[in-house]
């Protein structure tokens, strides 16, 4: 599969305006930050916002923490909170009445938990993105879940 950072890029801004939306009537007016610091944030919280599209075919997390040999994503973030956006199809709920498998959910993990998550002895470890230059630790998302503060039913099936 080909990677395109710019296009990659595009669709996280998309999706932290999402997220802004999603926190805001729980955490207070959220302005964005364009550097590795977090994501949003406001005088009380802030947030790192992951968003694993590949999620729903592997059921697994791609937490960064490294891009060719500089620290990136969880080495250096400063948010208190990861929000992140991936597809866990153990999920369900009953909407009009049906029981419906697979969504994808939004979860608020604390930063330092995913930290301790992400020291798990059994996680893959693997480099992807453009070139494969960035380091990432593979989470199964039941392992995110299962940690989280507050958990935000998005979207059943496609993600738009």
């Amino acid at each position: 599969m080909y990677y395109n950072f710019n296009n990659d890029l595009a669709s996280g801004r998309k999706y932290e305006n999402r997220a802004r939306k999603i926190l805001e009537p729980y955490y207070g007016e959220l302005a964005p930050c364009n550097d590795y610091r977090w994501d949003l944030k406001n005088s009380r919280v802030s947030f790192e916002v992951k968003t694993d599209f590949i999620s729903k075919n592997t059921g697994l997390i791609g937490i960064e923490y490294k891009n060719k040999e500089k620290l990136t994503g969880i080495s250096v973030t400063q948010a208190d909170y990861y929000f992140i956006i991936g597809f866990d199809k153990s999920w369900s709920m009953i909407v009009d009445g049906f029981k419906q498998d697979g969504w994808w959910l939004g979860m608020v993990i604390e930063t330092d938990m995913l930290k301790d998550v992400c020291k798990l002895p059994f996680l893959k470890r693997v480099w992807g993105g453009d070139n494969k230059n960035t380091a990432m630790i593979l989470v199964p998302i039941e392992h995110i879940r299962e940690h989280t503060v507050d958990i935000y039913p998005m979207v059943h099936g496609v993600l738009t």
